[in-house]
């Protein structure tokens, strides 16, 4: 696989899966959050149980408090300092690649901790329901990789 196609797989993998954290139904009903509003969806497309639907927010919890949550700080961050230095008619190109290379090692980081949610998410799946996850992935890339929130990859989930 290119680079490149490799990921956009692994960004899309993460996003799915990660979106298979759903918040409690109530909040779904109540029209609180469009991500968490997707997920519900997914969730239901899928067919997840409760106990599913309880160990995934757990692992999503877990990750978002973590490692993954620090990394998309860090991220936000570096590309609102990117987007300062390319327009900073005073940066040095050093100072530009300096940034971007910033931003390109915390979407490293985030791409692995998502790959890693994505992993112990895709455990708790039964194989009808990766398939099913696999085809709703495939649908996504046909539809340019983008989803309801955005550009591939600005999720937060």
């Amino acid at each position: 696989m290119k680079r490149g196609t490799w990921f956009r797989w692994l960004v899309g993998t993460g996003l799915a899966l990660g979106a298979l954290a759903v918040v409690p139904a109530s909040l779904a009903a109540r029209g609180e959050g469009g991500r968490h509003a997707r997920g519900e969806r997914l969730a239901e497309e899928l067919g997840l149980s409760p106990e599913q639907r309880s160990q995934m927010r757990a692992i999503h919890d877990k990750y978002r408090a973590g490692a993954l949550g620090d990394h998309m700080r860090d991220l936000r961050q570096s590309r609102a300092d990117l987007r300062a230095a390319i327009h900073d008619v005073k940066a040095t190109d050093v100072q530009v690649q300096d940034a971007a290379r910033s931003v390109a090692s915390h979407e490293a980081f985030v791409a692995v901790e998502r790959h890693r949610m994505a992993i112990e998410m895709d455990r708790i799946l039964t194989p009808e329901q990766r398939q099913k996850a696999a085809e709703l992935r495939q649908q996504r890339g046909e539809r340019g990789g983008r989803g309801p929130g955005g550009a591939e990859g600005e999720s937060e989930e």
